[in-house]
C-alpha cells in the first residue's frame, strides 16, 4: 500500500461505538470545529441507534460486529489484565470482584463456578508464553475493517473510547496497515487504567488530564504523541449558574454499596432538624448503570426524591439497556444543590466544576468487596482524592452530619490545580483544543 501524502484538507472518518458516545461527541457537538470544511466520514456501529444514525447527514458506514470476534477480543483484553496485573490495582480488583465475587441478588455476578472455569482458561492462557501474540496475529490478519477503509478514502480517524472496544482496537490496526493515521479520545476518567492493556495504539491519545496521561505513560506503557484537552461531556458547565434549592444531590454509583442506608440515614438528620434550615430534602440520582436489578426503594423516605431522568429508565433489565441518561438534566440536578454527596464516581468531578460542595463516601460496610471503603483504595485514578479541593472523604457516616454543617459555606474553586490535575478545564475549549490536534496532522 503507497503511503499517502499530507494534506492541508485532510480527509476525516469518525467512529462512533455506542449512544453514549453519540451523546458525548455528536450532540454535544464537540468535533464541530475539528471536522468543519473538511470531507467527512461516519463508521457507526450498529449498537447506536437507528434515531441517532438518522441523525448523521454525512456519507456513513453502519457496521456490525461479528459476535466470535467480539468474544475473542474480550477474551484478549482480560488475558492482557491478568498477564499485566502489577501494573495496576485497578487491574487486581477487576479481577477479584468480576471472577472471585458473587453477590446475592446480582444477576452479572451469578454462577460462580462458570465463572471460576472461564477464569481458569484465561490465567492458562496469560501464563503461556506468545499465546496473546497469536491471537492478535488472528486478529489483525482477519480484519473485517481493511476492505471498508481500502474503500474509504481517509487520511484521519477520530474515535472516542472507552478502552474496551473491540471494533475500536480493529480500526486501529487496519488504519495502520493503510497508511491512515488515527487519533483516540479517551471518554472517561477511569479507561487508561481500569480496564486492561492497549495493545494496539493509535497516532495520538487525547485524554482528560495530567493524571489520565500519566497512566498512559505508566500503566500502558505509551511513549507517543498524548494531548491534555479535557472531555466534552463537561463543556456543558461552562457558563456558571447559582439555583440553589436548598436540597442534597445523593449521587449513585455503578458498583452496589447500600445506598439505601445512607439515604436512610440522611433522612433522619432532615428529619430531626440535625441539618442547616434550608435543606429541606435529598434529591437521589441512582447510577444510570447500577450493577442491580432493581432501584433502591424510597417509597418510606419521606425527605427523599428519585432525580426524575433517572426515574424514567426501565430498572427491571439489564443496566446497559436503560437507556442515555441526559448531560442537561444531570446539570441541573447538580446546580440546584447545596451539597453533592455521593460514592466515588466521576459525577462529583463534575460537581467539582459547578462549584458545588462534595462529600465523598469512604465508610466500611461488612462483607462487600464493592463497598465504598474498597472502591477507595482499589483504584488507580482514585489515589490522592483526599488532597482534591472542594472534596471531603467520609470514612464513618456518623461524621456526615457535622461535616456539612462545616462546609456548607464555604467556596470551591474549579481552577484549583488538584482539580485541573484530573481534568483540564481551561477557557479554551474542548472543541478548539481538538481542532488544533486535528490540524497538525495536515502539516
Amino acid at each position: 500500500m503507497k503511503q499517502r501524502e499530507a494534506k492541508e484538507k485532510l480527509n476525516l472518518c469518525v467512529f462512533i461505538n455506542s449512544d453514549l458516545h453519540f451523546r458525548n461527541y455528536i450532540e454535544t457537538k464537540a468535533l464541530n470545529e475539528a471536522i468543519r470544511d473538511r470531507n467527512v466520514k461516519y463508521i457507526l456501529s450498529k449498537n447506536v441507534s437507528e434515531k441517532n444514525r438518522q441523525k448523521i447527514k454525512s456519507e456513513t458506514i453502519v457496521y456490525v460486529e461479528n459476535k466470535i470476534r467480539y468474544r475473542l477480543h474480550n477474551f484478549l483484553f482480560d488475558v492482557l489484565m491478568v498477564k499485566n496485573k502489577e501494573k495496576s490495582i485497578s487491574f487486581k480488583y477487576r479481577i477479584k470482584r468480576i471472577y472471585e465475587y458473587e453477590r446475592k441478588g446480582q444477576k452479572k455476578l451469578k454462577n460462580t463456578s462458570k465463572k471460576k472455569l472461564w477464569f481458569s482458561i484465561i490465567k492458562a492462557y496469560a501464563a503461556l508464553k506468545g499465546m496473546d501474540h497469536l491471537i492478535r496475529k488472528l486478529l489483525i490478519k482477519f480484519n473485517p475493517f481493511d476492505k471498508i477503509l481500502e474503500e474509504l478514502e481517509v487520511d484521519l480517524i477520530l474515535l472516542p473510547s472507552s478502552a474496551y472496544e473491540s471494533a475500536g482496537i480493529d480500526i486501529i490496526n487496519s488504519a495502520y496497515k493503510h497508511h491512515i493515521k488515527s487519533i483516540v479520545l479517551i471518554d472517561n476518567w477511569d479507561n487508561a487504567s481500569s480496564k486492561s492493556i492497549f495493545w494496539c495504539n493509535p497516532d495520538a491519545y487525547c485524554c482528560w488530564g495530567k493524571q489520565s496521561k500519566d497512566h498512559l505513560r505508566k500503566i500502558q506503557n505509551y511513549k507517543g504523541r498524548i494531548e491534555v484537552i479535557g472531555t466534552p461531556r463537561f463543556e456543558i458547565h461552562r457558563e456558571l449558574v447559582d439555583k440553589k434549592e436548598a436540597y442534597i444531590l445523593f449521587l449513585g454509583t455503578a458498583l452496589v454499596f447500600d445506598e439505601e442506608k445512607v439515604l436512610i440515614y440522611l433522612n433522619n438528620l432532615i428529619q430531626k432538624d440535625k441539618l442547616p434550615s434550608r435543606i429541606d430534602k435529598i434529591i437521589y440520582r441512582p447510577h444510570p448503570w447500577r450493577q442491580a436489578e432493581k432501584i433502591t426503594n424510597i417509597s418510606k423516605l419521606e425527605n427523599v426524591e428519585i432525580d426524575n431522568d433517572i426515574n424514567r429508565l426501565d430498572w427491571n433489565m439489564d443496566g446497559l439497556k436503560r437507556g442515555i441518561p441526559s448531560n442537561k438534566a444531570l446539570k441541573k440536578s447538580i446546580i440546584g444543590a447545596e451539597i453533592v454527596i455521593g460514592g466515588l464516581t466521576s459525577s462529583l468531578i463534575e460537581s467539582l466544576l459547578c462549584q458545588r460542595r462534595v462529600i465523598a463516601l469512604a465508610h466500611k460496610e461488612k462483607n462487600n468487596i464493592l463497598s465504598p471503603s474498597e472502591v477507595l483504595i482499589n483504584y488507580e485514578h482514585f489515589k490522592d482524592i483526599d488532597k482534591v479541593h472542594g472534596l471531603h472523604l467520609i470514612k464513618n457516616l456518623d461524621d456526615i452530619e457535622g461535616l456539612i454543617k462545616k462546609i456548607i459555606n464555604q467556596d470551591v474553586d474549579r481552577n484549583d490545580e488538584s482539580i485541573q490535575n484530573i481534568i483540564s478545564y481551561t477557557d479554551e475549549k474542548y472543541s478548539q483544543r481538538l481542532k488544533k490536534v486535528v490540524d497538525s496532522f495536515s502539516k
